[in-house]
């Protein structure tokens, strides 16, 4: 059993559930004026059109043939010259479950504990004292050449490739092999890097630790602006969601208007579970949510709610032009949001309570709603995420995936240099054989030269 009559209905059967905010104003505008009132159901997200050829459907289409008398929703002035339209009811907002941040990937553990930023600024570093470093054993080579009047080569790739070599094992901390100090100047540098080293190494050792016990997230895409710049696409069962921002000239509106694809609900069911996908949901002028039954509760533990709204609309109630009762309408309408009724409406809709629900915990539903709208653990839980509420996780125990970028490092440091000495022995094996084949090809050249001088008569 409902709470009106249909549309059709002779005599009063209440066989129609009318329920929510808007319901609510227009039971209680009957009510005082003494209306019969009658409801059409046009299904979810029918709000219609009408054409200039006169074909129609929806919810629209019911008041241009005349069909409802009036109608409520985000409807606007589209057919102005056709309908009438009320005062605005209430503030609309549409807005996005998106995902939640995720977990950094274990194997970045090695490289998170500095910004890129520092980690270009380290690398230049190394490279400066590399060459600092070779500068000061270059001129020392040669003042130890003038001093006495040796002749020897100095080998500038072995000697830089050392200095690198030497520069980074200091800043890890760690022995390079030996390592020839004979100028003060070396000595000198050499203590003021390992000084500031320091430093470095137990910052880096340390934010490390932390970062494999606690984990760390990415940030937060809880605005429409970094929305706009993701890859990712967002739906709703209805092009309405769409239309208000078709036109607009902000960038950011144009943007995910393009994103922006229509599907049915068992598709937004499964892709509410998505960690690239967003779904439209209605903010109400309350503070509440609207959703649809694609919206469970496992899902929203790993969603967020952005802090803002993509657009809003006003809600209104629309009918033919010249409707007679308009005018009382409107005056109800300032009456139920002066005296704040529309809010608590909202509010006791919001938090409405599936009976099952409410029978699984042993208490009273608070109002009898078919389960199929809202349910007040998810609408609780969505409450949650929009005053900022993001589940993290605690902190866990390490496991071979915390240090998989240091075991791939090692893992293909070990392959490169097994290649680079194959390919070394290759090379050697190689000038060993070309010197063998040079050598043999000269002395058959000799043998020859030999033997012909033997023959000679001279």
């Amino acid at each position: 059993m409902g709470d009106v009559d249909a549309l059709n209905a002779t005599d009063y059967s209440r066989t129609v559930s009318y329920l929510g905010s808007e319901a609510e104003v227009m039971k209680s505008f009957c009510e005082l004026h003494n209306c019969h009132l009658r409801v059409e159901q046009y299904g979810v997200d029918n709000w219609g059109y009408i054409y200039e050829n006169e074909t129609w459907g929806g919810v629209l289409g019911g008041i241009y043939t005349q069909n409802v008398e009036v109608a409520i929703g985000c409807i606007y002035n589209w057919y102005n010259n056709i309908t009438e339209t009320s005062n605005t009811i209430a503030r609309s907002a549409v807005t996005l479950l998106g995902p939640a941040p995720a977990l950094f990937p274990a194997w970045r553990a090695n490289i998170m504990p500095f910004s890129s930023e520092l980690w270009a600024f380290l690398i230049m570093t190394i490279l400066l004292c590399a060459s600092v470093m070779y500068l000061i054993r270059f001129t020392s080579f040669t003042l130890k050449n003038l001093r006495w009047n040796l002749k020897r080569d100095f080998k500038h790739s072995t000697a830089f490739g050392q200095a690198v070599l030497d520069m980074f094992a200091v800043f890890i901390q760690q022995p390079s092999g030996p390592t020839s100090l004979r100028s003060f100047a070396a000595r000198f540098f050499l203590a003021m890097i390992l000084c500031a080293t320091i430093t470095l190494e137990n910052t880096y050792s340390g934010q490390l630790k932390s970062i494999l016990t606690v984990p760390l997230f990415t940030e937060a895409v809880d605005t429409m602006e970094k929305w706009s710049k993701t890859d990712w696409a967002w739906s709703a069962p209805a092009i309405v969601w769409r239309q208000t921002i078709e036109g607009s000239n902000i960038e950011k509106e144009q943007i995910m208007a393009k994103k922006f694809v229509v599907h049915d609900y068992d598709f937004l069911y499964n892709a509410s579970f998505r960690m690239d996908y967003g779904v439209g949901i209605e903010r109400l002028m309350s503070g509440s949510f609207t959703f649809g039954s694609f919206i469970s509760a496992p899902a929203l533990e790993t969603k967020i709610v952005p802090k803002d709204d993509l657009y809003f609309d006003w809600t209104r109630a629309v009918s033919i032009r010249g409707w007679p009762l308009m005018p009382l309408f409107d005056k109800h309408i300032r009456a139920c949001i002066e005296s704040g009724l529309f809010v608590h409406w909202e509010r006791q809709v919001s938090i409405v309570e599936d009976n099952r629900w409410a029978k699984e915990f042993h208490e009273e539903p608070i109002v009898r709603i078919v389960a199929k709208y809202l349910n007040r653990k998810t609408q609780e839980i969505m409450l949650g995420l929009a005053s900022g509420h993001i589940n993290k996780l605690p902190p866990q125990k390490l496991t071979l995936e915390n240090i998989s970028g240091a075991s791939f490092a090692l893992l293909f440091g070990c392959l490169f240099a097994s290649i680079v000495f194959m390919l070394e022995l290759t090379v050697h094996h190689f000038e060993k054989f070309r010197v063998s084949f040079k050598s043999s090809l000269s002395k058959d050249k000799t043998n020859e030269m030999a033997q012909s001088s033997s023959l000679s008569p001279y």
